[in-house]
Parts: structure tokens; C-alpha cells; sequence
């Protein structure tokens, strides 16, 4: 007789929390963003980007590109394919923070806190929240390539063989970002020097990494090959031929622990003076390996500035790494306080982050009160209608500022955009363009490809800034001819 089948458990009120949470986050933050209909900053660059297929376009890797190109032109650049992305590796990354939090502390509730306490790095609370994809993909496979090594209790990881689901997490990683090879060091060094295992688990676990190395084999090669557009790519963060560019460099990774750290480094502290002298151990071999991961990732990335004589270090380049300090926050609130006051606490940084969540949704229109003006309030979307009045299906369109490139891009699929990024690929029988220029200049110089290029004296417009009540926004269109 067969065995009646086990009934499903159901997802726990924490989960639950936390599931809730997260969606009402992300769905008022779509809306916004549908509702706004413009494209800007790092987005801006992926969709400028996306009408050429291009084996590089930057210093990044060039395989999230690609599938971005795929989704914009299967979605035809709709505004909200990107955010979309971003928050899948938003939600895994919370599902395996969750599952890390459930595993240190043996509770639903150290989960939901591990998710929350995440939200405490600016770069989660900001820039996950807002438009910079390549992070969060990078944070998602660190995260999840962590439930390899972090276990239940006092039970250890093993690496008998090698790992075929950690050596794609870990390929997946690389695909998104360079940087995941660091963090994959972190791990392994980290694991070696904590549990000191023999040479067969050792070489299992390099083994793993190997393949997860041979799988981005192809993508180096192809860069390799075009190192100038690399080079192009990482000028902004190099040292000009001086030696003394490292030290800016290492003074600015120093300054990149506590602006990224500081909010996290804090709860670990309070957490960890709730549970000491209550919990007995409060530092597990699991909160040794996450704090040894570390260690090996700011030794790594030191040496890595050391090196490359890098003169400018990101904040959010750590967060991967700083993240996983979220389930040991969590481990010893959930130790050091009685299960009722957990879950008063858990509820109170849903409410805050929901609280968080419908300010960065707001955040355009809260500007219209204040006066103050950010890339969003830009009267971005008129500055495209405007062009597409003067422009028909498959003539060029140059513009000097990135968010309106991607604004024209998005609007007017049909059109081929360039921005200063891209203006090299200008095909050399173009000639006859539109110039769109702005008083907000681009970081980065618009030249064209030859000399040969005249424009006209351009024409002057005034627009009203989008949802702030005062002020103009000037733009100017001219035409530009070759010969």
C-alpha cells in the first residue's frame, strides 16, 4: 500500500514577512518607474549599448550585456525590463540570505532579520532599489554560493568531489562581474583556513573553482583581444602613470569600509551584547568563516589596488562580501532576545524598510516640494518627443548626456542613438546627424569619430523641469553634416 503523500509545510509567518514586504517594495517602485517612463544613469548605458552587437562595449563583462540586448529587443525597450531584472537578483538574494539567517540561528525569524539587516549597506538600500543591475547580480551569486559553505549546527562543509551547482554559481558570478573571482578566493581561502582540510577536499574545491574559471575561459579571450576598449573603460579608475595614485586609491578603500559597512558593523555590535553570556558560543564556526571570507576579501582587493596602481575604489565593489555579516547580526539577536521581542523587531525593519521602499518611489515627487532637482526630474521624456518631431525611422541621433540618449532610445526604438560612450561605432557612411546637448554636461567629452564633422549653430529650447515647480532645463538641437 502506497504511503499517503507528506503533507506540505507552509511557509512561515517570517517568510511570510518578508515575502510581503519585499513585493509591496517592488511593485510601488515599478509603478514609479513606469509612471516616470524615463532611463537613466547606469540603465541609460545598457540601453545606448544595446543597439549594437558588440563582442565588448566596456570594461564590464560583456555577457550581461548580451542578455540585456536580448530582453530590450524581445520587450522593445520597454521601460521596466531592466528594473525587472534587477529585482530578480533582488529576490534571490533574499531567499538565500533567508536561508542563511534560518541556518545560523535555527530559527524562521533569524532569516526574515538576516533579509532586513541587509538593507542596512547602502548599496542594498539604494542601489537595489534604484537601477545599477550588475551589483545586484553579483550580490545574488555570492550570497547563494555562501549556502555551500554555511551549514546547520555544528555540521561542517564538504567538498568530497567537486561541486557542479557551486562551480555554475560561481561561473554565473563571473559572467555578471570580474569581481566575483575575488570573492571566490575569499571562500576558498577563507574554507582552507578554518577547517584545515586534507589535500583531496582541498583540490575538490579548486577543482570546482577551475571549472567555474574554464566556463569564463571564451569571454577572456574575446577581451583580450580588444584591450583598447577595455582600457578606454577602467581610465576612470587608474592612477595617470604616477605611483602615488595607489595611495589614493588604498585612502579611498579605506574610507569604503565604513560608508559601506558602518550601519551593519553597528547591529553586529548590538546584536553580539544581546547574546553574549546568553547564547554560550556566540561565534559559531559559521560566523568565523564569513569573517575570514572578508578578512581574505579586503587583503585581495588591497592588493588588487596595489597592482593595478587604481587610484578610485567603489564603496559598493565590498557589498557582496559585507553582506553576509546580515545572518550574523541576525544570529545573535535571535540568541540574545526573547522569541517575542525577535519578531516585534523583525516586524518594526519591515515597516522601516517598507517605509524606505515608498521614499525611493516618491523620491521624484517629494523633489517637487523641496526644489531639488535629480536626473528623474529632468524633463527627459519632452527632450524625446522633441527630437522624434524632427527625426524619421533609422536616422541618427547624437546626444551629449547618457539619461537622454537612453530616454530617445527607449521612446523611439526605431531611431539609432549615440552617446558619448558610443559615438565611435558611428557607421562611416553616416552623414547627417542630429545633435542634442544640454546644460547638464556628460562626464566623459563628446568627439566624434574623424574631424570632418561641422554642425550648425544650434537651436536653443527651454522645458520645464519635471515635477519640481521652478526653473528651466535647456537643451539644444543642431544639425551636424560630414564633409
Amino acid at each position: 500500500m502506497m504511503n499517503a503523500a507528506a503533507p506540505k509545510s507552509r511557509p512561515s509567518r517570517a517568510a511570510i514577512l518578508i515575502g510581503v514586504t519585499l513585493g509591496i517594495v517592488i511593485l510601488v517602485n515599478l509603478i514609479s518607474r513606469q509612471w516616470l517612463g524615463v532611463i537613466v544613469n547606469d540603465q541609460a548605458e545598457q540601453v545606448v549599448y544595446s543597439q549594437d552587437w558588440r563582442l565588448v562595449y566596456d570594461e564590464q563583462m560583456p555577457v550581461y550585456q548580451w542578455m540585456t540586448n536580448i530582453l530590450l529587443r524581445l520587450t522593445d525597450y520597454w521601460v521596466l525590463t531592466q528594473d525587472l531584472v534587477k529585482y530578480i537578483w533582488l529576490i534571490l538574494t533574499a531567499v538565500c540570505l533567508y536561508r542563511l539567517g534560518q541556518r545560523m540561528s535555527g530559527a524562521a525569524t533569524g532569516g526574515a532579520l538576516a533579509v532586513l539587516f541587509a538593507f542596512l549597506l547602502p548599496t542594498v538600500n539604494e542601489d537595489l532599489l534604484r537601477e545599477y543591475s550588475h551589483s545586484a547580480a553579483l550580490i545574488a551569486f555570492t550570497v547563494m554560493s555562501m549556502l555551500y559553505f554555511v551549514k546547520e549546527g555544528r555540521e561542517r562543509p564538504r567538498f568530497e568531489t567537486w561541486a557542479p551547482g557551486l562551480a555554475l554559481i560561481w561561473a554565473l558570478g563571473i559572467y555578471a562581474k570580474h569581481s566575483m573571482m575575488i570573492f571566490i578566493a575569499a571562500e576558498i581561502a577563507a574554507f582552507a583556513w578554518l577547517f584545515r582540510p586534507r589535500w583531496p577536499e582541498l583540490r575538490s574545491l579548486i577543482t570546482t573553482a577551475g571549472a567555474a574559471l574554464l566556463a569564463a575561459l571564451p569571454i577572456y579571450l574575446i577581451i583580450a583581444f580588444h584591450q583598447t576598449v577595455v582600457a578606454e573603460g577602467v581610465e576612470e579608475f587608474m592612477g595617470e602613470g604616477s605611483p602615488m595614485a595607489r595611495f589614493r586609491g588604498l585612502t579611498d578603500f579605506a574610507g569604503s569600509l565604513p560608508a559601506e559597512g558602518a550601519l551593519l558593523f553597528l547591529a553586529c555590535g548590538i546584536g553580539y551584547l544581546f547574546a553574549r553570556g546568553k547564547a554560550g558560543t556566540t561565534v559559531d564556526q559559521n560566523t568565523r568563516l564569513i569573517f575570514w571570507m572578508n578578512v581574505a576579501t579586503v587583503l585581495l582587493f588591497v592588493l588588487g589596488v596595489v597592482i593595478s596602481n587604481a587610484s578610485v575604489f567603489r564603496d559598493r565593489w565590498l557589498s557582496p562580501a559585507l553582506i553576509l555579516f546580515a545572518p550574523v547580526a541576525a544570529r545573535w539577536f535571535i540568541f540574545g532576545l526573547k522569541a517575542r521581542t525577535a519578531r516585534i523587531l523583525a516586524v518594526s525593519l519591515s515597516v522601516v524598510l517598507l517605509i524606505i521602499g515608498f521614499e525611493r518611489a516618491a523620491e521624484p515627487l517629494l523633489n517637487r516640494g523641496s526644489g531639488k532637482i535629480d536626473t528623474e526630474n529632468l524633463p527627459l521624456r519632452a527632450i524625446a518627443r522633441a527630437v522624434g518631431e524632427v527625426r524619421d525611422p533609422g536616422e541618427i541621433v547624437v546626444a551629449a548626456n547618457q539619461s537622454v540618449a537612453g530616454t530617445i532610445k527607449m521612446m523611439r526604438p526605431d531611431l539609432i542613438v549615440y552617446s558619448p560612450w558610443t559615438i565611435e561605432n558611428l557607421a562611416e557612411d553616416a552623414d547627417d546627424i542630429l545633435l542634442v546637448t544640454t546644460q547638464k554636461p556628460s562626464i566623459k567629452p563628446l568627439n566624434f569619430p574623424d574631424e570632418s564633422w561641422s554642425c550648425e549653430t544650434p537651436h536653443e529650447f527651454y522645458l520645464p523641469y519635471h515635477l519640481v515647480t521652478e526653473g528651466t532645463f535647456r537643451f539644444e538641437l543642431s544639425h551636424c553634416r560630414k564633409g
